[in-house]
């Protein structure tokens, strides 16, 4: 063989290795949404719910290999399913420069204007925005202590305090979230997204909207692709 003809067949040979060591990942993940290890179902579902919307077709194959699922691997499966759907279609939406977390946050009135007895906001409780990162990486329910990011730690009082920094900061930026869950204090760190575009009342509807028209389509696509390997045959 002609020396020049050697390189496309290496690097073929590459890519194929690269596929087939990403798809052997991919079932180590799927199979751990078994595990009676909590804690390994958890990582396994956010994992899986780093996979790109064109890696859905492989996933598909992977259940399809193993069904019948164990009942413990079809909620997780579902969820991680939605996050990489949605996600996929909320890219297409324009994006600002500041950074994003994904969280429905309250206006003002958790700022202690207006009564002096009123003592101040001691952090931020979580409830996520499907599609985005903190979706991803965070619970409903923790509570936003604080935020570090190049070593420097910025506590978190108020959902205003929240939005000020992370919007300061750079989409990609790596953050590290201080949060309560339950008893326990916990760090969490992962990139910021970019915050979409919402200036406005309009604007911000149509986040929303976008959102809701995203998990519709998503719950089609599960029904058709998925769900038939997942139920059992009548």
């Amino acid at each position: 063989m002609h020396p020049l003809m050697v390189i496309p067949c290496l690097i073929a040979s590459l890519a194929m290795t690269r596929a087939e060591a990403r798809r052997g990942q991919v079932q180590i993940w799927f199979e751990q949404l078994g595990s009676p290890d909590q804690h390994a179902r958890t990582q396994a579902k956010r994992e899986l719910m780093g996979l790109h919307a064109e890696e859905l077709p492989m996933l598909r194959q992977i259940v399809a290999a193993a069904a019948p699922l164990r009942a413990a691997q079809i909620d997780p499966l579902h969820e991680a399913f939605d996050y990489i759907y949605v996600r996929h279609q909320l890219q297409k939406l324009p994006r600002t420069t500041g950074g994003f977390l994904g969280l429905t946050l309250p206006g003002a009135f958790d700022e202690p204007f207006g009564n002096p007895n009123r003592e101040p906001a001691s952090g931020v409780e979580v409830s996520r925005l499907p599609g985005f990162a903190a979706y991803r990486f965070l619970e409903d329910g923790d509570i936003i202590r604080g935020i570090s990011q190049a070593g420097e730690l910025k506590p978190i009082r108020t959902s205003t305090e929240l939005k000020q920094i992370v919007s300061a900061l750079s989409p990609g930026e790596d953050v590290t979230i201080h949060i309560q869950r339950g008893a326990a204090d916990v760090t969490v760190r992962f990139p910021l997204d970019a915050a979409p575009v919402a200036n406005d009342v309009n604007e911000s509807l149509n986040l929303f909207a976008s959102t809701q028209n995203a998990q519709n389509e998503a719950a089609g696509f599960w029904e058709e692709a998925f769900l038939p390997l997942i139920l059992p045959a009548p």
